[in-house]
């Protein structure tokens, strides 16, 4: 059973911790521990121990103390003392539906490849609750500014899992999101982001951009509802502090498109804030002047300040990326055996063969394959079985129905010949399109193409995960693949090397393929050799995926 630990940063609202605490006890499934991080150091502190000391009878709670106004370091001091599987963030102003903890921990018991759950979180609207005198002088209810968008919206990907598009999410709402304990405590968050603006979404980046594997899910049944007390830590009073949300929420945007890898930058950012505010001015009579221009034109103005600087200097940071380097050897050539296997057991590396599943035991363009023996002597050695369609044809050019054939019956027969669990796919000749993509989606963790270059996070996160770059290994190509290899080295990223016959010669390959993708052995031994010595870890897609974190 998996156990829940719930961090509660509050500061000076103890009346909503405790009626936080009342909704805790009313849960379906009650939390293992609820840890109260306190930044109070007035009167209201003994009230907080009132609370604690009168609720630890029915319920577990740690009382840590925060001596500093960072709320980042609150998340930090809890995450550190939580005891839990699961790390579930809660504000202290929201109102829990009774099977929130049940939802968050029944999406981590359906799929074990999640990491993290975020939670749905619904602001109470001015028709649902008469607003007391300080919603309607300060009327926080409207989202601050348009920004926000721009830290996940970056590609298209990022587009299509916020908006729901697909199964995945990013975190977005640190009101109402879980991470599994093991996950996050490698990655805290950032404290020098003193506000914590967009920190989910850089949390959620950190972890994808090191662990390929982790999924994020979206569950809308995980509900909270959000009262939204005006002093919120994130929330802007007047100019110099909507000045500096402006820009720290600029300066997050930087730190996203360097995990993306991105090209140039969104001008277009300023434009559109520059456009609401006067837009925004024109419309004065619905708030007041000074309020207008301390919401939208301090944030433009440290939002234009932030841009400048990061155009003249550039932005630099310091990110832990994933490194590695898959062999693949695509339609299972008995030279895989003969060849590829004992050379990678010299250097105790292993490998992937992706196999035509009808073509076991027989020939393709007219090379033997591997027979039953040989691919049961792969798998006790640690090797990767994978699917490779069951007749090799091209994808794009099939109907709907025959891809579907192609692409999980091969599945099947693997499985079944071999007693294996099949987890990775590569599409013939490297062709997919959108329903190839989609239905490989539906019963494999990984997709494979033969697109030249190297992963980075954009290239696994999402429907991405369905469409990995693989360079193709041939004769003429080595210098180009060791630069691949040497930019892992000093950058990270995933690259994925694609190899097909393996043959003593020269003379041995047909001289239509000498520039599609038959290599030497010499030339294999090469390229092996090269990953050694720069000592870059050597991983198959199944030691990728289920890497114990």
């Amino acid at each position: 059973m998996l156990r829940t630990s719930v961090i509660v940063p509050s500061l000076e609202r103890p009346a909503l911790f405790k009626n936080l605490l009342d909704f805790l006890l009313q849960q379906t499934m009650r939390p293992y521990e609820v840890i109260m991080v306190n930044h109070s150091f007035d009167r209201k502190l003994e009230v907080y121990e009132d609370i604690v000391k009168q609720y630890r009878r029915v319920i577990r709670i740690n009382h840590v103390m925060n001596h500093s106004s960072s709320l980042a370091r609150s998340y930090n001091l809890g995450i550190r003392a939580s005891r839990g599987n699961i790390v579930l963030f809660l504000d202290d102003d929201v109102i829990l539906d009774r099977n929130l903890i049940e939802e968050h921990t029944k999406t981590y018991i359906k799929d074990p490849r999640v990491c993290g759950v975020q939670g749905s979180v619904i602001d109470i609207q001015e028709e649902d609750l008469e607003p007391p005198l300080w919603k309607r002088r300060y009327p926080w209810r409207r989202p601050f500014s348009g920004l926000e968008k721009y830290a996940f919206a970056l590609t298209r990907t990022f587009r299509d899992i916020y908006l729901g598009k697909g199964d995945e999410t990013l975190l977005r709402s640190g009101g109402n999101m879980s991470i599994r304990k093991s996950i996050i405590s490698n990655f805290l968050v950032d404290e020098n982001n003193v506000k914590c603006l967009g920190f989910e979404i850089e949390l959620t980046l950190k972890i994808l951009n090191a662990n390929p594997q982790c999924v994020f899910k979206y569950n809308r049944e995980a509900r909270v509802y959000h009262i939204k007390y005006p002093r919120g830590a994130s929330r802007p009073w007047d100019f110099k502090s909507a000045y500096n949300y402006g820009k720290a929420i600029l300066h997050n945007v930087f730190k996203f498109k360097n995990y993306l890898k991105p090209k140039g930058i969104n001008i277009n950012i300023v434009l559109e804030e520059l456009f609401r505010t006067a837009y925004c001015i024109k419309r004065a009579n619905t708030k007041p002047l000074a309020l207008i221009l301390g919401e939208r034109l301090g944030a433009t103005v440290g939002l234009g300040c932030s841009l400048i600087k990061n155009i003249a200097r550039g932005y630099e940071q310091e990110y832990v990326s994933f490194k590695a380097i898959t062999l693949t050897f695509d339609d299972g050539y008995l030279s895989v055996y003969e060849k590829a296997l004992p050379t990678l057991e010299t250097y105790d590396l292993k490998g992937v063969v992706f196999l035509i599943s009808r073509l076991i035991s027989g020939f393709f363009e007219g090379q033997r394959l591997l027979n039953l023996k040989h691919l049961k002597e792969l798998i006790r050695k640690e090797w990767e079985v994978a699917s490779h369609t069951r007749t090799h044809r091209k994808l794009i050019h099939l109907p709907t129905k025959e891809k579907i054939i192609e692409i999980t019956r091969s599945k099947d027969d693997l499985e079944r010949k071999l007693s294996i669990n099949v987890q990775t796919f590569a599409y013939p000749y490297g062709a997919y399109d959108h329903a190839s993509m989609f239905i490989a989606s539906k019963f494999y963790m990984f997709a494979r193409t033969v697109q030249p270059g190297i992963n980075y996070l954009s290239s696994w996160i999402g429907y991405n995960r369905y469409a990995l770059k693989g360079t193709i290994v041939r004769e003429e190509n080595i210098r180009e693949v060791k630069n691949k290899i040497k930019k892992v080295k000093d950058n990270g990223g995933w690259l994925i090397l694609v190899f097909h016959n393996i043959v003593d010669n020269v003379q041995e390959i047909p001289p239509d393929n000498i520039k599609r993708c038959w290599i030497t052995y010499r030339k294999f031994k090469e390229i092996i050799e090269t990953i050694v010595r720069l000592d870059i870890p050597v991983k198959t897609f199944n030691e990728i995926i289920f890497k114990k974190t």
